[in-house]
């Protein structure tokens, strides 16, 4: 994959475990990110089901058609992508492209989107990207709006997601985020999830060097 940021043009991996990081290193990649990966079994989730709903705010799901092709999916897919930037900032924030190339990575997603009651979809507080490949599902993405956060909008889109991805074959999910994001690891705790032994690192090669 590459992608543009400080001037240089690079080939960065996806988030990769400890043996293929190994083969890249040897190949000239550095580590440029550190992931903590956790999971949960979504066999019972019945009790987080049953959690109290966010006044005035409803969630609604989505899937994207090809390439995001209908104008309908191109509206949401720019108002998610502006609230990206307010979760993820510089290189890692998605574009519209990379957020389409997100939802088809798996054979199954949803997007889930949550807004105040009665307002339009293109002004959304928090989304989340989940994707279903055989038993087991990815939170690929979560993010809530800076203003919106500590209204339990994130748990009500992760719940979601649970539940979705349980209904659809799902016997486990995981997610990652980076060490010292302490609000995303003390929310995914909170909705049981526990550390894997290994994480995940991204890695990066300029392009000059290839050259």
């Amino acid at each position: 994959m590459t992608a543009t940021h400080d001037g240089r043009r690079v080939l960065r991996t996806a988030a990769v475990g400890k043996t293929d990081a190994e083969w890249f290193e040897r190949h000239g990649f550095a580590v440029v990110q550190h992931l903590v990966v956790l999971r949960r079994d979504l066999d019972d989730i019945t009790s987080l089901l049953h959690h109290s709903p966010v006044a005035d705010v409803e969630v609604s799901s989505h899937t994207f058609a090809r390439r995001l092709a209908r104008r309908a999916d191109r509206a949401i897919g720019d108002a998610l992508v502006a609230l990206d930037g307010t979760g993820f900032g510089g290189d890692w924030q998605l574009t519209v492209d990379a957020l389409f190339h997100a939802c088809r990575s798996t054979p199954t997603h949803r997007v889930f989107v949550a807004r105040q009651l009665g307002v339009d979809i293109a002004a959304p507080l928090g989304y989340a990207i989940v994707g279903v490949a055989y038993e087991a599902a990815y939170l690929q993405r979560l993010v809530v709006a800076p203003k919106h956060r500590g209204r339990r909008i994130a748990t009500t889109l992760v719940v979601a997601g649970m539940s979705w991805a349980r209904t659809n074959g799902a016997r486990r999910m995981l997610v990652n985020t980076e060490p010292d994001n302490s609000a995303a690891l003390a929310l995914y705790r909170s909705l049981g999830f526990t550390t894997d032994a290994d994480g995940l690192v991204v890695l990066e090669r300029e392009t000059s060097e290839l050259s």
